[in-house]
């Protein structure tokens, strides 16, 4: 007989009820029962996984963690214990009353039409791209300093009361404190270079120095506009003939939808040397002096390429290092001398040897080295105080392995806070909003804080009151 009949005939027959039950008994009772399928079939326990997303959602607590980070410009959000966020997308989103493009946390909008544009958002990146709108939700929002508290109110209530986003718990994480726990340290310079202004803010013992914080109004926002007028007015394009012609109003109509400018800044700019800047400076103002600019470069725009002046690749950063035109805007290194200097003198040294710079533009390729030439030069001429041995001490601090995580640092430090239990009671619950329980910021902590009083002071207040009634006094 064949081996394939042989296989036929040792198939075991349909049984009856009572057989089959008297047959599959003994295969859930002992795991080594010759017919594997059916043990995975009968036995719920082997059905089991290690798979992170199936344990989450097997769980007795059906509840997830979301993380999100509202900037000026991008807003990041995704799940805890994650290593990058989910998606990243602009801040500016069409209000669905008349499509037109609002910042989600606008707070100079009406409170109804705020909500309706906070719904809308929320609902899409983190109800539809996110999870089951079933479970249970805690919210971790990664916010900076300045946030306006009508926005932070808005913004509870709509997790609190829109049913699309609902949320069971959430905390307001400060964005200097999240910059720093991807790098694995609780003392740091945090230069937050924004979209609307370049932040530094000293932090010792995960504790923010707010009376030490600089910054200036000088951000990504003004390089993206300086290269914008650049190509507005002498911007030019190859042809795939290899003929030049200037830009005109569809040209500039496209580069504006497409974000090119943005794309541009960074593939291509950089940050120059100090030497480099002053002999540009000077070429500018005075016109005397010479000075070799770095090549040119094209990129395809559409079916033809730009040319991007190598001038405007080198230069453009400029504005962070010395305003230009503007004598009353500090630079980045101005800002951190100055950070360093209102700084209590037991910490400097720490902080200079912790420097982390943050943001879309400290991606540029050069700007570490800019910074510490520069600040370098300042503790050692500079009149603010400082010690001319902190010179030694000035240090950065980056990833291993050259990871980039500059643009969403402070998300990925509220990502990995939210996966941690023991932040679990700092959290703000559905049921304290009920209650009206004020929301917790660091402003109304001051505001509600009291100085305690010395019990010898009380002694001798008491003291003095009996005396003033006897007379004695």
């Amino acid at each position: 007989m064949s081996r394939r009949n042989e296989s036929i005939i040792n198939v075991p027959l349909p049984a009856s009820p009572g057989q089959r039950e008297a047959r599959v008994a003994p295969s859930v009772s002992n795991p080594s029962t010759s017919n594997p399928a059916l043990h995975r079939l009968y036995n719920p326990a082997a059905l089991q996984t290690k798979s992170p997303a199936y344990s989450q959602f097997s769980s007795k607590e059906l509840e997830v963690t979301y993380v999100i980070e509202i900037g000026a410009r991008w807003t990041r959000y995704g799940l805890a214990n994650s290593y990058y966020p989910r998606e990243i997308v602009s801040s500016f989103y069409p209000h669905p009353k008349d499509q037109k493009l609002c910042h989600v946390l606008d707070h100079t909008l009406s409170e109804t039409d705020h909500s309706i544009l906070l719904n809308a958002f929320l609902t899409k990146y983190c109800t539809m791209r996110l999870s089951n709108a079933a479970m249970d939700k805690r919210i971790v929002i990664v916010e900076g300093l300045f946030v306006h508290e009508k926005a932070r109110k808005r913004l509870a209530k709509c997790f609190f009361e829109r049913q699309s986003v609902k949320a069971s718990a959430i905390v307001y994480a400060p964005a200097p404190l999240m910059h720093i726990v991807p790098f694995g340290t609780d003392t740091a310079i945090v230069v937050d270079i924004g979209y609307n202004y370049v932040a530094v803010t000293p932090v010792w013992d995960n504790v923010i120095f707010f009376s030490a914080c600089t910054y200036n109004l000088f951000g990504s926002k003004h390089l993206l506009e300086r290269i914008r007028d650049h190509y507005k007015t002498k911007g030019l394009i190859r042809t795939f003939d290899g003929t030049i012609r200037p830009f005109n109003d569809e040209d500039m109509k496209r580069f504006d939808e497409w974000n090119t400018a943005e794309d541009l800044l960074s593939r291509f700019f950089f940050v120059t040397r100090s030497d480099r800047a002053k002999s540009y400076q000077k070429a500018t103002t005075d016109g005397d002096e010479e000075i070799t600019y770095c090549p040119d470069v094209e990129s395809y725009f559409y079916t033809e390429k730009l040319i991007v002046p190598g001038s405007l690749r080198e230069f453009t950063a400029e504005l962070l290092f010395d305003g230009v035109d503007y004598s009353d805007v500090y630079s980045i290194p101005e800002l951190i001398y100055k950070a360093v200097a209102l700084s209590p003198v037991d910490i400097r040294r720490s902080l200079l040897s912790n420097i982390i710079v943050t943001g879309g533009a400290a991606c540029l390729r050069g700007i570490h080295g800019r910074i510490d030439v520069e600040l370098k030069y300042l503790i050692m001429t500079g009149n603010g105080g400082l010690s001319m041995k902190l010179m030694e001490n000035v240090g950065f601090l980056k990833v291993p392995g050259g990871e980039q995580i500059e643009r969403y640092s402070a998300w990925l430090g509220g990502c990995l806070c939210g996966g941690i239990i023991e932040t679990r009671p700092r959290y703000y619950s559905l049921k304290h909003w009920e209650e009206g329980v004020p929301l917790p910021d660091w402003t109304t902590q001051i505001d509600n804080y009291r100085i305690p009083v010395c019990p010898d002071k009380v002694v001798t207040e008491n003291v003095t009151k009996q005396l003033v009634g006897l007379r004695v006094v």
